[in-house]
């Protein structure tokens, strides 16, 4: 926590009330908690994850928004902890509530509430905290109660979430808040890692009293100072993400600018600057010298431009106009993004490359959520790939080609002896993806009884094997998906909430093919050239209307099934064009009469049937069903085992 007007006191420990007294944790368990509110936290986590892939920039404050209104709080912040002449201090990025004009405040990293936490590693509950934290008695108004949680980035512990209580009568913290502020703060990980190179800007910013800018290589500004916003009178919202010459209503339309900004996007390491008037509608005529200069990073090719403001209409203001700037530490962040199997460029798809390319750095939980062959495992293989645990193991299961009876079995393992027929140690998935990541495909079907236990390993980040007493600690980042609605099943009591809340940290929707029909095109030559290749075929041409049947054709079993589509074509093939049996495909038709017609069904079900030798699962794999789906299909249609 951190507050402007507290930033230039001392602290002094006043060591007449201990930091023990103003430490109530514990009461959060003895609190009755109120009523979970389910939907509202899964629909803030779906925002959430929206706005960190279209809108970064404004990722932290709406954080701190959800953390308000969800905790029913009356202040709320996120504090970064950060170095200032030399010393660590915490500063706010986001803040809400009764406190919402203190943003940017300061406090330091030792003998503060923030600090406590980090030491502690823990979220803690502190009431009326200036007891101990004297400096905070200045503060109105005063604080009552104040929960407070971690965020870590890599192992390191980088900030703090915390919502406040300005009246304890009125309003008291309990285990539910403590539990949807620790799901916000896990986010707040992924969007601290975003944004760590437009933080460092900010932060440093903060303490610069000049109007500065600092712009990509499409001249669209990144970042601002708050005095940018002070002087030329607009706002956050009308200034980060837009193109220059569009602020102020087209203000900044200044042709001799654009060109020099032109000109230091072209020459590495540039700098320049000119003088301009300009009559601004709300400040008059303006005189201004303006310093361009690169801040182009050594790791990559792209480029920054910083931008610095001098207001020279008094003449006692030109002599410094081009002596000031601001060193900017600068850093690339992310990995080189690389999706295998991953096709296509339309706009579905390059939504769910941005979140990968967020979330997968950090050690945060991903559930992805699609229907049946969207690609969910190559999408939790490309979070590993492009994290720091790339080059560990990346161990997968799904848990609903495993009876459930032998499902713990498999992701906790047993020790000899533990059942009848277990004549030797067994090792768990959780144990085989120490230090790297573990896949669990179809997560929605792993029993109700087995998920507590999931929840604890994963809590803990420890786990016994079956049959065993010895606590195994485990470093494992997981990766969930499932084609199921978890929400329902919630609701239906098939599904523990406090599991679901622990895997929803960051979602990832795979799109259905029927909503990203341009990809098929792309999707279609590269099957075509993988199987034709695989077979020793040499197919190089696709007709028009095999590729417009292809587009049109609804794919109810999305990038799989279109797969196995393609192969099949490839066998049927022999020359060089693709010979598909386009005969079973035909238009997507309105909802009443989207069924097929049953014979052309039972057809397409009978060969996948035999092709897979009558193995009901493998088949439903081949036509991209889930393997109830298709057993009450084959039932429906008279297929059975005498059919093969």
């Amino acid at each position: 926590m951190g507050l402007a007007k507290v930033q230039t006191i001392a602290p002094v420990p006043d060591s007449s009330v201990p930091l023990d007294a103003i430490i109530s944790t514990r009461e959060l368990d003895r609190r009755q908690a109120r009523q979970p509110e389910f939907e509202a936290l899964n629909g803030a986590l779906l925002t959430l994850a929206r706005t960190l892939a279209n809108s970064p920039a404004k990722i932290l404050q709406q954080l701190v928004d959800t953390a308000l209104t969800l905790c029913r709080a009356q202040s709320a912040g996120l504090s970064l902890l950060e170095e200032e002449n030399g010393k660590k201090i915490f500063r706010w990025h986001g803040v809400a509530g009764e406190y919402a004009a203190h943003l940017w405040g300061t406090t330091p990293r030792e003998f503060s509430p923030c600090g406590t936490v980090l030491d502690t590693d823990r979220l803690q509950l502190m009431s009326h905290l200036d007891r101990h934290f004297t400096y905070f008695a200045q503060v109105v108004p005063r604080i009552a109660e104040a929960l407070l949680v971690p965020f870590h980035v890599d192992g390191k512990a980088v900030g703090t979430m915390w919502v406040i209580s300005h009246n304890d009568e009125i309003r008291r913290f309990d285990s539910e808040d403590a539990r949807v502020l620790t799901t916000l703060s896990e986010f707040a990980a992924a969007a601290w890692l975003t944004l760590s190179e437009t933080l460092t800007w900010k932060s440093a910013f903060a303490t610069v009293k000049e109007p500065l800018l600092v712009l990509d290589g499409d001249l669209r500004v990144r970042s601002a100072s708050r005095s940018f916003y002070r002087t030329f009178q607009l706002e956050q919202d009308a200034v980060e993400g837009c193109l220059l010459h569009e602020l102020g209503n087209g203000e900044w339309d200044i042709p001799e600018l654009h060109a020099l900004l032109e000109n230091v996007l072209r020459t590495e390491d540039a700098a320049g600057s000119l003088e301009v008037t300009k009559i601004f509608r709300s400040l008059g005529r303006r005189v201004m010298s303006l310093d361009v200069r690169s801040l182009r990073r050594e790791e990559s090719p792209a480029a920054r431009i910083l931008l610095s403001i001098e207001d020279i209409t008094d003449l006692e203001q030109a002599a410094s106009a081009r002596d000031r700037s601001v060193n900017i530490d600068r850093k690339l962040a992310g990995a080189t993004e690389t999706f295998e199997g991953m096709i296509g460029s339309g706009a579905a798809l390059k939504k769910v490359m941005e979140h990968v390319k967020v979330v997968a750095p950090t050690d945060a939980t991903v559930l992805i959520l699609g229907e049946t062959g969207t690609g969910k495992e190559l999408v939790a293989r490309a979070l590993h790939s492009l994290s720091r645990r790339g080059n560990r193991p990346f161990v997968s299961l799904n848990c609903a080609a495993i009876p459930s009876g032998l499902l713990e079995s498999e992701l906790f393992g047993y020790e000899r002896g533990a059942f009848t027929g277990a004549m030797s140690q067994k090792i768990g998935r959780f144990e085989m993806a120490n230090n790297g990541t573990l896949f669990l495909d179809e997560v929605g079907d792993i029993p109700l009884h087995l998920q507590p236990k999931l929840l604890r390993a994963l809590q803990e980040k420890s786990f016994e094997r079956l049959g065993g007493s010895r606590t195994i600690p485990i470093n494992v980042r997981l990766v969930a998906a499932t084609n199921r609605d978890l929400l329902q099943m919630m609701k239906d009591k098939l599904f523990r909430a406090d599991l679901y809340y622990r895997l929803m940290v960051f979602p990832i929707v795979t799109p259905a093919l029927r909503d990203r029909a341009e990809d098929i095109p792309a999707l279609a030559l590269y099957f075509t050239r993988k199987y034709a290749a695989r077979m020793g075929h040499h197919i190089d041409n696709i007709p028009p209307a095999t590729m417009d049947a292809l587009v049109r054709w609804s794919w109810p079993g999305n990038v799989r099934e279109l797969e196995n589509f393609i192969e099949r074509s490839v066998i049927l093939s022999g020359t060089n064009v693709l010979h598909a049996p386009i005969e079973e495909l035909r238009p997507d038709v309105p909802e009443d009469g989207r069924r097929l017609d049953d014979d052309l069904e039972r057809a397409r079900i009978l060969r996948a049937y035999r092709e897979a030798r009558g193995v009901i699962k493998a088949a439903a794999d081949s036509l991209g069903l889930p393997r109830t789906t298709l057993s009450a299909r084959m039932k429906k249609l008279g297929i059975s085992h005498s059919d093969l």
